[in-house]
């Protein structure tokens, strides 16, 4: 079981923001996640965008959902989550490559803290 589960809802952001964020999220000095992308509803070229993504790293995984919003499109992502811990990245941010690491370490370290951002 991973550690991190990291989880972005997509629509149609193939060809803009989605290719940087998955970089970013591989890029991770912290490397005990998997990573779950779905796209809601997009009919653009994400399905090929991440399958590529897919081929070079197993902690990739992709669902394609028809389009229910960004709030049950997240629903449906918590649902197939298996890490301790849940990291929310939407489709047009970046993560500066110990993002991870530094969350952990926090949630980890600390009796009180539930949420680390």
């Amino acid at each position: 079981m991973p550690k991190v589960t990291v989880v972005t809802a997509t629509h149609n952001r193939a060809d803009t923001f989605l290719p940087e964020t998955i970089r970013s999220v591989l890029a991770q000095t912290f490397m005990d996640f998997e990573y779950i992308i779905a796209s809601d509803g997009s009919t653009d070229r994400t399905r090929e965008v991440v399958r590529e993504f897919m081929e070079k790293d197993p902690r990739v995984r992709y669902v394609e959902l028809p389009h229910l919003g960004a709030a049950k499109t997240g629903t449906v992502l918590l649902s197939m989550a298996k890490g301790k811990y849940v990291a929310w990245l939407s489709d047009d941010d970046v993560w500066y490559e110990d993002f991870l690491e530094t969350a952990v370490r926090v949630l980890v370290d600390s009796d009180d803290a539930a949420v680390a951002y």
